[in-house]
């Protein structure tokens, strides 16, 4: 009973606060004068179809679209556009990423199915929106699109015993955004607190291939760098809180069409998955593990991050919706005991 109290409470504190923050318009679309993320990278492949090294179209972009090149995490890492200029059209990737999310969208679904018509309910519909939000063209060219679909499977695969799924998802998504790291990390800290030995070398041994991968991107854009690039402004250490998170949750398919109350209940339904015993750990883990990095990284134009989380979180929203029925039953159920008395 108590701590059933415990966790409506702090939902309740958590839908309060989100409720209080200001909305803010996205200012994705503006960020240094530029295209919008999405267009900008379909431009970066585009002129790559033409036979412009990646490099050299991708320093061309940067600075004709007033971005801060002098950044090397502006840069992204080359692996998924030297894939999408593969292609012979742009509906060729866009519909392979539709089918990921929507393989994540059926996983998260069948992993909630377990728990209750509820949670199934609950995860379906922000699963629904997030393959809506996979299937507009400007994500195709978002790694975060991509690598937070990964993420899902490989949640997927740890969380239904197929740890070689969970292994090879997991690691794609690394190679694709750097952002997937903590993933990685918990994945290995998880394999070696398990014993779980093999896992944990083909982890190792991952990130010791990435680590070589990311020094020869650093090496190559140093190369390609000019004197006269913009510089960053501000860090992506930058402290961001409850507002910056909220940006994050605001990305998804249905969320961004409704209220800004609607965000601040996607996001209290997560928070309480996390905190339910219910929710499998590594879901919870990597739910509020996110969760809590957002509250001190990312800048202001960032919130295009929800691509990265909302596959997984999801489900989390799923495992909360039913914890917090769950918990009021307990509640109802404590207090018509004590009348009673």
């Amino acid at each position: 009973m108590r701590i059933s109290v415990a966790r409506l409470v702090l939902s309740a504190v958590v839908l309060t606060m989100a409720l209080a923050t200001p909305e803010r318009t996205s200012p994705s679309a503006t960020r240094h004068n530029a295209i919008g993320d999405g267009a900008f990278f379909r431009s970066v492949v585009d002129v790559m179809s033409k036979g412009e090294p990646y490099y050299g179209a991708m320093g061309m972009m940067l600075r004709r679209h007033s971005y801060p090149a002098a950044s090397v995490f502006n840069w992204r890492t080359p692996l998924l556009y030297l894939g999408l200029a593969a292609f012979p059209s742009w509906e060729w990737p866009r519909g392979l990423l539709v089918l990921l999310a929507a393989a994540a969208a059926f996983g998260a679904s069948v992993m909630a199915a377990g728990r209750s018509p509820v949670a199934l309910a609950v995860t379906f519909v922000f699963a629904s929106g997030v393959v809506v939000m996979m299937s507009a063209p400007a994500a195709v060219g978002m790694a975060e699109a991509w690598s937070g679909s990964l993420i899902a499977l490989s949640l997927w695969g740890y969380v239904r015993d197929r740890p070689m799924v969970g292994f090879v998802c997991g690691l794609a998504a690394l190679f694709i955004r750097e952002l997937a790291a903590p993933y990685v990390g918990l994945c290995a800290l998880l394999a070696a607190h398990h014993h779980r030995r093999q896992e944990l070398t083909g982890w190792l041994i991952g990130c010791a291939a990435y680590g070589v991968f990311y020094w020869i991107h650093w090496s190559n854009v140093a190369a390609a760098q000019l004197p006269t690039d913009l510089q960053q402004t501000g860090s992506w250490l930058a402290w961001g809180g409850l507002p910056f998170l909220l940006s994050t949750v605001h990305w998804h398919g249905w969320i961004l069409l409704m209220p800004w109350g609607a965000t601040a209940i996607a996001l209290t339904l997560t928070i309480a998955g996390v905190l339910s015993p219910a929710t499998p750990w590594r879901v919870r883990l990597v739910a509020g593990g996110y969760a809590g990095l957002f509250l001190m990284f990312g800048q202001v134009f960032n919130e295009y991050w929800g691509f990265l989380v909302w596959p997984s979180w999801c489900l989390a929203a799923g495992y909360g919706a039913q914890g917090l029925v769950d918990d009021g039953r307990a509640v109802a159920h404590g207090i018509a005991r004590m009348s009673w008395t």
